[in-house]
């Protein structure tokens, strides 16, 4: 079978927004690759548990008044690196708190959440049955599950603790940018105004100009394309005129031809009538 699911065909699986032909395509898949099957499974929980998630609040932006001052954070030579560096420092965070450990052994990359042990050197063993390597491997993924579910629910309950943080220092950094912009003097807010009502009237100036050449331009081309069409046509009767006239031409030759042969052969065979009647007398 050479047909194999891509991304996006997987994702529609997992949320069921295959039709009928493409799902029973992707279970035929399965059913020849278990290991793909297990890993459908994980996206499945993990599905479950994202749809467990609450929302939270979101919380508005603060309204600021541009300063016309330049200042450090306005510099872009420095907001570049503390970009990289602030993106570098969440990365660090957000795998702290979810313990990722990331080992490279026997030519295997292994990426896990949460304490890892350190893997034993392998000995040989007997020959497992399929009953025990089933219930090795049911054991397993309800270890993996109450883990997953126990991280989870430690990691929703910080997450909840630094919203609710956030939210309250937000709160207070919005009153009081609330209270500086109410102080603010009317003479700026009339400025500001003007400057913004100078803005709109220059870019509907410049809208208008512009829409006018356009317009003219395609009033040009039209009229240009228009004269190459009534002169196309023109060429056009022209040579269909001329073609007639040689056809008129070409059919009254031929029928004074026709013609001529006609009274030659009546002159012709008037003639020879007189001779026999001559020599009958």
């Amino acid at each position: 079978m050479n047909f194999k699911p891509d991304e996006a065909t997987w994702m529609a699986y997992v949320y069921g927004e295959l039709s009928a032909e493409e799902h029973a395509q992707v279970e035929a898949y399965l059913e020849q690759n278990p290991d793909q099957r297990k890993r459908v499974a994980e996206w499945q929980t993990m599905r479950q548990w994202l749809r467990q998630a609450q929302d939270q609040e979101v919380i508005a932006p603060p309204v600021l008044v541009e300063d016309t001052k330049p200042s450090f954070w306005h510099s872009a030579y420095w907001r570049l690196p503390l970009g990289i560096a602030a993106g570098v420092l969440l990365v660090l965070v957000t795998a702290k708190l979810l313990q990722v450990n990331i080992r490279y052994e026997a030519r295997a990359l292994t990426i896990a959440f949460g304490e890892t042990k350190p893997s034993s050197v392998a000995v040989p063993v007997q020959a497992l049955t399929t009953e025990q390597v089933q219930q090795m491997i049911d054991r397993s993924v309800s270890e993996n599950g109450r883990q997953w579910a126990a991280d989870w629910r430690q990691q929703q309950a910080m997450v909840t603790r630094a919203i609710q943080t956030n939210h309250a220092t937000n709160n207070q950094q919005m009153d009081e940018l609330v209270n500086q912009v109410s102080a603010a003097s009317q003479d700026q807010i009339r400025a500001f105004v003007a400057s913004l009502r100078e803005e709109n009237q220059r870019a509907m100036k410049e809208y208008l100009t512009l829409s006018a050449t356009e317009q003219k331009l395609y009033m040009e081309n039209l009229l240009v394309d228009f004269s190459k069409y009534l002169t196309e046509q023109r060429n056009q009767d022209l040579a269909l005129f001329q073609n007639k006239l040689l056809t008129m031409e070409s059919n009254t030759n031929q029928f004074k031809q026709e013609t001529e042969q006609l009274l030659t052969s009546l002159i012709a065979n008037s003639g020879t009538g007189s001779k026999t009647k001559l020599t009958a007398y």
